[in-house]
């Protein structure tokens, strides 16, 4: 007999193939339609017959219906998974459940900047109120002091046939209205202007007509401003306070009077004796 798988001539009964390893153990019995391969000439390898040529055909195992199960498997599978992703993302768990929480965070710290908003804009308004009032305050205030110290108010509550207060007193109410007056023009002087003046007299020598126009106090600041600009330090600590307010003032205490040049000197004289000309003095704090 030959061998099914190689062709190889093997023993009669024998269980498996010598050259190839092929088993006879549970081979079936070849049925009535097996082909006898055809004798060969003698001598031919094989004892003079020709192996049998065999194109086995592929077994059925089924392969098609297996592939279409495993296919329905798959899809059962990705339905079951895409169901459940939509169900955890209704019910806020799983992978969604930190998206909503932050969600809700933000939705709070939202809901804290605007109150934080509302309070600022409730203190804004508050604070506003409080500066009107202030304000009312202070112009009440300045009102019923120009009203206590105005000089014809003065002059009519203290007449010396109804004066019945001493002396004394009616100076000092008298005194505190001069002292008002002062820091009233004082306050409104203009800074700019006497500034110009301080500078030109560091250029040239002033006229009357530069100093026409100015008031007392306004004068006395343009003297004094000459020292002040070489950092002269005044005895009189208003001056100081004064000109603290210029950029260009720098106090020496090395700096005396005397250290003023020829130009300055001179044009600090001619603003003292137009002072006394025309106020009857120098303005003194």
């Amino acid at each position: 007999m030959f061998c099914k798988n190689c062709g190889n001539q093997i023993p009669d009964g024998a269980r498996f193939c010598p050259k190839c390893g092929y088993s006879y153990v549970n081979a079936q019995a070849p049925t009535g339609n097996t082909q006898v391969p055809p004798r060969m000439p003698q001598g031919y390898p094989g004892g003079g017959q020709v192996p049998p040529q065999y194109n086995p055909a592929p077994a059925d195992g089924g392969d098609g219906g297996n592939k279409k199960l495993i296919i329905i498997i798959i899809i059962v599978i990705v339905v079951a998974l895409a169901g459940a992703l939509v169900g955890m993302k209704v019910m806020g768990v799983g992978p969604f459940a930190t998206s909503q929480v932050s969600s809700d965070d933000d939705r709070d710290d939202r809901d804290d900047d605007d109150e934080k908003d509302d309070e600022d804009d409730e203190k804004d308004e508050n604070d506003e109120d409080e500066k009107d009032e202030d304000k009312d305050e202070d112009s009440e205030d300045e009102e019923s002091i120009e009203e206590d110290y105005d000089e014809e108010s003065i002059e009519a509550d203290y007449d010396e046939e109804s004066l019945e207060d001493s002396d004394a007193a009616v100076q000092k109410k008298i005194n505190k209205k001069k002292k008002k007056e002062k820091k009233a023009e004082k306050a409104a002087a203009e800074t700019s202007d006497i500034e110009d003046m301080i500078l030109l007299a560091q250029s040239r020598e002033l006229t009357d007509d530069d100093l026409e126009g100015f008031s007392s106090f306004e004068l006395s600041a343009i003297r004094n401003g000459i020292y002040a600009y070489r950092g002269y330090v005044f005895q009189t600590e208003e001056w100081n306070e004064y000109f603290s307010g210029y950029d260009w003032y720098d106090p020496d205490p090395d700096i005396e009077q005397g250290d003023l040049n020829k130009l300055e000197n001179k044009n600090a004289g001619i603003i003292r004796e137009y002072e006394e000309e025309n106020f009857g003095g120098i303005y003194t704090f």
